[in-house]
């Protein structure tokens, strides 16, 4: 694992500890519809370095994907507030 890939996994590993357990089941289900709605915000988990998207009517995979809509707005606060540090 190179320098890149350690800071990723652990930016990536900050990101996932601010979620509770509740939010980790709503992720799950969602991940399980498959799709985001167009314009809604998300995080690509596998490309922390894009920072927040936005879905633009194709389909947007949600494998390691953690949209906005899914978690309350103190943890997506918190979320980008953790993705400004480890920039």
């Amino acid at each position: 694992m190179n320098d890149e890939q350690r800071s990723q996994f652990t930016n990536r590993r900050r990101i996932l500890c601010l979620l509770s357990d509740g939010d980790m089941a709503t992720i799950s289900r969602a991940e399980a519809e498959g799709r985001l709605e167009d314009g809604d915000e998300y995080i690509d988990l596998g490309h922390l370095e894009l920072g927040v998207c936005r879905a633009r009517g194709v389909a947007t995979p949600t494998r390691l994907v953690l949209a906005r809509k899914v978690v309350a707005e103190s943890v997506w606060s918190n979320i980008l507030a953790e993705l400004d540090t480890s920039r």
